[in-house]
């Protein structure tokens, strides 16, 4: 399948140069081929630089939408810890950690809380502040804490998930998002049990939802990273019997018992995983 599709290729690129092929004058087909190149940073841009032709054609908003869906999963360009950036990919497509530089705050620190969507979440404990990045494009939005989460703190953890795409996606090329946070409070003369607090900001609004809490056991739990299935996420916390999960639609969230036989009493010896099938 590779070496037929880079024969392919090649004879395309001969054609731009030496004369006319059949195929070349075929969009549907020089579409499908073109589609199939590596979803690393630098092959469309190299391509380009063939004819006049392919540059027409990789700036099209439904060829990058196609090639978006063709790949599905883009590469990963690398990982923000504490809170700089390392990169994982090499020359030329190796993003250079002061690329993506992280945004310094007026006061305190920020640690990274999630990143999903090509956007980046970090808190701000001394300010009470969330800030929302994309480093692509260098859009920056800080966002105070509800009034909820400025009595009881933040324990650290959050989501955030972009809501309208670019314009080669259709939408209107702005940034709008979802910010979820949670905190936990231990109930007053109940040592057995525990409230967990969250709440969803949208960019589109620029509100704060009203607070959506349960109940959970307070015996041993762990923090555990959040996974997006369908339109809830869930994660954040996990315990012997139990994961939480967040509907973005209800902006509720609730407890999701687990399978019996994960009943291990330690849960850092589970995680939640998303599935083909977009079932966990």
């Amino acid at each position: 399948m590779a070496a037929a599709l880079l024969l392919r290729l090649r004879a395309l690129v001969a054609s731009c140069f030496f004369g006319s092929a059949p195929a070349l004058e075929n969009d549907d087909i020089l579409w499908e081929i073109l589609t199939r190149l590596s979803p690393l940073p630098s092959s469309l841009l190299r391509a380009s630089l063939v004819c006049k032709c392919w540059r027409v054609l990789f700036s099209d908003p439904g060829f990058l939408r196609c090639f978006r869906a063709h790949h599905r999963t883009p590469p990963l360009l690398g990982f923000f810890q504490s809170p700089a950036f390392t990169p994982l990919l090499r020359a030329p497509d190796r993003i250079s950690p002061e690329r993506f530089s992280v945004p310094q705050p007026r006061h305190g620190c920020l640690f990274v809380c999630c990143v999903r969507h090509g956007l980046a979440l970090f808190l701000n404990q001394k300010l009470l502040e969330a800030v929302v990045w994309d480093p692509v494009v260098g859009f920056q939005q800080t966002i105070s804490y509800a009034p909820k989460f400025r009595v009881h703190g933040v324990d650290g953890h959050g989501a955030v998930l972009r809501t309208t795409t670019t314009a080669a996606d259709g939408g209107d090329g702005s940034v709008c998002f979802k910010v979820v946070l949670r905190c936990i409070k231990e109930r007053s003369g109940d040592g057995d049990t525990m409230n967990v607090f969250m709440a969803i900001y949208e960019s589109a609004t620029r509100k704060w939802s009203k607070t959506s809490s349960t109940v959970i056991p307070s015996d041993y739990y762990s923090f555990v990273p959040n996974v997006l299935v369908g339109n809830a996420l869930c994660g954040f916390l996990q315990w012997s019997t139990g994961i939480l999960e967040f509907d973005l639609g209800t902006n509720t969230v609730s407890v999701v018992q687990t399978p019996k036989s994960t009943h291990t009493g330690n849960s850092a010896f589970t995680r939640v995983v998303r599935t083909e099938d977009r079932g966990h």
